[in-house]
């Protein structure tokens, strides 16, 4: 490109400078060229001069522009941490020195307001050096100065927090300057009697040796801690002095000299007026110098109305009457209200149906001076005597009571942790919660700790109790702020863990307290920001990781399945005395002992021993939950009975768990009226043949020396079920039923209309028909021959929760369940899938013995009997159940998976259909030489009447099977007996079949075997027990057809299997669960659950 002479020269003598000048001249250049030839001349050069003499300017100012720096960059390798500053800050300033950016660092480069292009460069160089210098300072403090100005005020606070270099660390090291003493001293004079009360406090603050905090005491109320007056006093008239008076605690302190915060809570929060008028208690002067949030949410009520004229003149003259009620949570028995009667005169309370925090309200309110009263107590005016203060002490504390048991052993513990809970009428002791055992007891032995509240929520929730004042050490040296700034609280004390000693004479260093202890803990802000399941999830299942709730599917079981959980009985004489409800309970049962004539008082021949008897309490329930009445049973202690002496046959026939599932399966499909009785005191009508003698019971009362000779069977006797059976049945009989010859616990009557069936487990009685007015007829009848409970619709028998609908009836035990998984400790836990681990094969060597094998038996025990409505446990129960003898590790970490797979599917159980068919199938299957120890086969079956599973089973072969063809045979062989013994008892209930019953096998060789008469090789060892599966192809009783292993249902009963196989065969079991989602898919009877 041609430029005229004088841009030429120029161009010429500023070669070689930065690209803004360049790029100032070419835009000079360009607007040159746009113009017409003869306007060339018009740009002069005075005008490009200025222009590149304000670019040099801009030049100097700024050094160099920035514009190729990337904002990204980090100065230096190593970042700043807090302890390599100067390190660091060397390093920096060789890099921006570098990159010629020193002068913003250094001050040089200041900002200008003349020139607004040179102020937007100088912003953005100076934003750039900001970023790289944050760039190179660690994450864990870079939030600290990120509010920087500039980049000067950013290096200079960098500086002065980071290089160590402090005035208080001169000042120590070389002293402090002459004019820093006068300023020092003037400030000291003004700053007031504050600063040096906490001075003086330094010496009295104990220290705690393993957290090292600074202790004291004081009253938490909001976000202050009070000191209390009574703990400490100030010596105003001479020299400013202190005197703290700081005691360690002890459980012996003096119960009559202590402070009035500690009586103000004993007495249950009653006023210091009140206080000031018991002369039997002393403390210091009362100074209420903080309010007490516990007596504002309790006792603030509306302002007085005008006070009455008339006066009651004697005790009981004029009654005051009030209930008070519902409470949300009932007391242990099962009430909600309390009653409060108030003598006019006296003001002495009275309550019914209390619990155990209005019985101590009311204890202390008798005992609490009034002003209506002219500062006396309602005890001392009915008494004529004040009452005693000395056994008071706050409510809900935390206390140990001795362990006063006669046989206690060595190494066991001499207490008991405990929570204070009253004052018990009538007895000279305390009533207490056990923590360990959850139950209640009275002792006088007890020791408490009046600052610890075990039930307490939060350390909030104590603002009256005492809490350890925690103070920053002061030092004299240093002079701090008029208004000091706390951190914001992150953290709180422990209230109960720290230890308060009295202070020593040798001064105590205190180190700086951590922020976390300045104030009490609050609450973190919970976020309100709606939480949604994100979508994908929705193409799911997502099963539940805790167990189910029927609440959220079954409103009107609500109330009777959380009875079920939270009402508790006795378990002795001592714990039902004294309680009104159990003692008339035990009073009903001696009452029908004596109708029935069950004994008769006589001497003990010589000779003879009577055996002792005990008490036994149950809670019966409604079907919606409430109590319906409180039993108390009479036990014989039978186990004191010899043999051939005291009884010769004693066993005694009950229902079998598959005559129970074909019983309901049959009155659902046809719709029949289900009912339920109950025999009260029914082993009291069996007549005993032997000659037994038995203790008097406790609360009974005979003269010195006689025992009570039993006339009739009692409860506890080993021949009372025997005796009371036989008689139950002779009744049955002589009315009509005929017993079942294969279930003797079976009974029928009639035909079709007329129909009437009968099932019988000692006492308890199911009943089915389908007419009401027969069911009428029987009930009367038994009823005239022996006292029965009409419990009407079935609900709740032998443990099974019944539930009837439109679409059929299900069977569950989900208050089993959930006693199982709270007895082993496992609510908390997360589910399985699964019952029963894969690819574990449990043995005899199983790892170490566990040293005490009881809870693993009884686990297991509870376990079998859940198997009376989970076919899915079965594999799982039939494995632990060959290790009862002696239980490994292994064993019981096996048995905690069980019991994980229960707690995500507690509500699943059985389900039988009212549209049902009436034919038997059954699935049976084996697993080859699975038993690691003996190589015996596994054998199972399950059968089904119609739809309903009715019977299913896992069990190990009795003998080695040579092949997995012999080892199905044996397990056909099973499972035909099965048929045979639920379709002979099934016509008794007029049903029969014109049709072979299905059964299914998935093994080619076993069927062949079962069709093929030929006696050959392979079958010639097997017993003749085997064969009946022959016989009965042959006779037409069964129609055997193959099935696929992966569609053989029966698989479920024989190994662990994987959870998308075991999830698949379990949905063909056709169970029930209250589980809007259960584990095998969607629930397929939603009417049911609905209901």
């Amino acid at each position: 490109m041609i430029l005229p002479v004088g841009i030429q020269a120029v161009a010429a003598t500023k070669s070689g400078d930065n690209d803004a000048e360049a790029a100032s001249l070419l835009l000079k250049v360009s607007a040159y060229r746009a113009h017409s030839i003869d306007d060339r001349l018009t740009v002069s050069m005075a005008e490009i001069q200025a222009t590149i003499a304000s670019n040099s300017r801009i030049r100097t100012d700024l050094e160099s522009s920035p514009s190729i720096e990337n904002s990204g960059l980090t100065l230096v390798s190593a970042p700043l941490t807090g302890d390599n500053y100067l390190v660091w800050s060397r390093a920096v300033r060789f890099a921006l020195g570098a990159k010629k950016k020193l002068s913003f660092i250094d001050g040089r480069s200041v900002r200008s307001a003349d020139n607004s292009e040179e102020l937007d460069e100088w912003i953005r160089i100076d934003c750039m050096i900001i970023t790289w210098i944050l760039n190179s300072v660690s994450k864990e403090i870079v939030d600290a100065f990120i509010y920087a100005t500039s980049a000067r005020a950013l290096w200079l606070e960098l500086e002065a927090r980071k290089s160590g270099h402090l005035k208080e660390t001169c000042f120590k090291l070389h002293g402090t300057p002459e004019w820093y003493r006068d300023l020092t001293e003037r400030k000291r004079k003004g700053a007031g009697r504050a600063e040096d009360l906490l001075l003086q406090l330094k010496p009295y603050l104990s220290r705690d040796l393993r957290t090292k905090e600074s202790l004291a005491i004081g009253k938490l109320v909001g976000q202050l801690y009070f000191l209390d007056h009574n703990s400490f006093s100030i010596n105003t008239a001479s020299n400013n002095t202190v005197s703290v008076n700081v005691a360690s605690y002890s459980v012996s302190h003096s119960e009559t000299n202590d402070s009035a915060s500690l009586w103000h809570m004993r007495l249950g929060h009653s006023s210091f007026d009140a206080l000031t008028h018991i002369p039997s208690i002393k403390f210091k002067q009362v100074v209420n110098s903080s309010p007490c949030d516990v007596c504002h949410f309790a006792k603030q009520h509306r302002l007085a109305f005008p006070s009455s004229t008339f006066q009651a003149t004697s005790s009981f003259e004029l009654i005051h009457v009030d209930i008070w009620g519902p409470y949300k949570q009932p007391t242990p028995s099962g009430c909600s209200y309390f009653l409060t009667l108030v003598d006019h005169y006296s003001r002495l309370h009275f309550l019914t149906n209390f619990g155990d925090c209005v019985l101590t309200a009311t204890y202390l309110v008798n005992r609490t001076p009034s002003k209506l009263l002219n500062w006396l107590t309602p005890y001392e005016l009915l008494h004529s005597q004040p009452p005693s203060y000395a056994h008071l002490r706050v409510f809900g504390c935390l206390c140990f009571a001795a362990n006063t048991k006669p046989h206690r052993a060595k190494f066991d513990k001499h207490s008991s942790k405990c929570v204070f809970l009253g004052y018990p009428p009538g007895q000279k002791g305390f009533k207490l919660f056990d923590l360990i055992s959850q139950t209640y007891l009275v002792s006088r032995d007890v020791i408490f700790y009046e600052n610890v509240f075990p039930f307490s929520d939060s350390p909030t929730s104590r603002s009256s109790c005492p809490l350890p004042i925690v103070l920053d050490p002061i030092d004299a040296s240093i002079q701090y702020p008029a208004s000091p700034s706390f951190p914001s609280p992150v953290g709180s004390p422990t209230p109960h863990t720290v230890d308060f000693s009295p202070p020593i004479s040798d001064p105590i260093t205190t180190s700086p307290v951590q922020p976390s202890l300045l104030h009490p803990n609050q609450a973190p802000r919970r976020s309100t920001r709606h939480i949604s399941k994100p979508q994908w999830l929705t193409d799911f299942i997502c099963h539940y990781t805790n167990h189910s709730h029927i609440t959220d599917l079954m409103p009107s079981y609500e109330c009777f399945v959380a009875s079920l959980s939270t009402l508790q009985e006795p378990h002795s004489y001592k714990q039902a005395i004294g309680k009104p409800e159990w003692e008339d309970a035990m009073h009903q049962e001696l009452l029908a002992l004596d109708k029935n004539h069950t004994w008769e008082v006589t001497t003990l021949p010589p000779g003879k021993k009577a055996i002792g008897c005990r008490w036994v309490y149950k809670l019966k329930l409604r079907d919606d939950g409430t109590v319906e009445r409180c039993k108390a049973r009479l036990v014989a202690k039978g186990y004191n009975q010899v043999a051939g002496v005291d009884y010769v046959d004693c066993f005694s026939p009950v229902a079998k768990a598959v005559t129970v599932r074909l019983f309901l399966a049959i009155a659902s499909a046809h719709s029949w009226h289900l009912h339920q009785l109950d025999v009260n005191n029914a082993f009291l009508h069996g007549y005993l043949d032997e000659e037994i003698f038995m203790l008097p019971p406790e609360g009974y009362d005979v003269p010195q020396g006689h025992v009570c000779k039993l006339k009739r069977s009692l409860y506890g006797l080993k021949q009372a079920s025997r005796q009371w059976n036989q008689e139950f049945t002779s009744q049955l009989v002589a009315f009509g039923f005929t017993q079942s010859s294969h279930d003797h616990c079976l009974f029928v009557m009639g035909s079709e209309d007329t129909f009437v069936a009968m099932l019988i487990y000692v006492d308890d009685v199911l009943i089915t028909s389908p007419s009401v007015s027969l069911l009428t007829d029987v009930k009367s009848y038994l009823d005239g021959l022996f006292t029965i409970k009409d419990l009407g619709v079935a609900r709740y028998f032998l443990g099974l929760q019944i539930a009837r609908s439109p679409t059929g009836t299900s069977v569950t035990q989900a208050k089993y369940i959930n006693d199982i998984v709270r007895d082993t400790g496992l609510m908390h836990a997360k589910s399985v899938t699964t019952p029963f681990p894969q690819h574990i094969k449990l043995s005899a060597t199983g790892g170490a013995v566990l040293s005490d094998p009881e809870p693993y038996r009884r686990l297991v025990g509870r376990l079998l009997y859940l198997g009376f409505t989970r076919p899915d446990i079965s594999y799982g129960v039939q494995q632990l159940s060959q290790f009862l003898q002696h239980p490994c590790e292994s064993h019981w970490h096996a048995a905690l998976h069980v019991v994980r797979y229960l707690k995500g599917t507690s509500t699943t159980g059985l389900f039988f259909p009212c549209s049902s068919s009436f034919q038997l199938q059954a699935y049976c299957d084996a697993d080859w030489a699975s038993c690691v120890d003996s190589r015996k086969s596994i054998s199972g079956f399950c059968v089904f009447f119609g739809t309903s599973l009715i019977s299913w089973k896992s069990k190990k072969q009795a003998t080695v099977s040579r092949s997995s063809a012999e080892a199905e045979y044996r397990s056909m062989g099973a499972t035909v007996c099965e048929l045979l013994y639920i379709f002979l008892p099934s016509t008794r209930f007029w049903y029969s079949s014109a049709f072979a019953h299905s059964f299914v096998c998935d093994n080619k060789a076993a069927l062949h075997i079962m069709a093929n008469p030929v006696f050959h090789e392979r079958t010639k060892h097997l017993d003749i027990d085997c064969h009946i599966v022959r016989n009965q192809y042959k006779l037409g009783f069964v129609a055997p057809s193959f099935v696929r292993g992966k569609e053989q249902i029966a698989d479920i009963f024989t190994k662990s299997l994987p959870a998308s196989t075991f999830l698949f065969l379990l949905s063909k079991l056709a169970l029930f669960s209250l589980d809007p989602s259960p584990p095998w898919g969607e629930c397929w009877n939603t009417s049911c659950c609905s209901n």
